[in-house]
């Protein structure tokens, strides 16, 4: 516990005391909810924490709730979507970043 409580204090917008992270952590396979914080630091590099917590529940949305398999299997046309969609960060490279770390989690599942 204390080893995730590490990442949620070290990302201001999901500071969760450790009884919230372990709740947290209930619905999530381990490697899922590696995915789900590294994605978050990837959207949180050099933008304002404030505006990827804006964005962040569609953001979720828009990668399937940081199912590793779903967002491994994104293709082309599903980033160029997701470049053209206001209610997430439109980074390219960011969303690239996010799917090839789900590719990378799967292929070591």
């Amino acid at each position: 516990t204390a080893f995730f409580f590490f990442f949620f204090t070290a990302v201001p917008a999901c500071a969760l005391s450790i009884d919230a992270c372990c709740r947290l952590l209930r619905p999530f396979m381990i490697a899922s909810f590696a995915f789900f914080v590294s994605s978050q630091a990837v959207f949180q590099s050099g933008i304002s924490w404030r505006v990827v917590e804006a964005k962040w529940p569609s953001t979720r949305e828009a990668f399937h709730g940081f199912d590793v398999h779903r967002v491994a299997s994104l293709g082309e046309r599903d980033l160029d979507a997701l470049v053209q969609d206001p209610r997430v960060v439109r980074n390219r490279k960011k969303l690239e970043a996010v799917a090839s770390n789900a590719a990378r989690l799967y292929h070591l599942d």
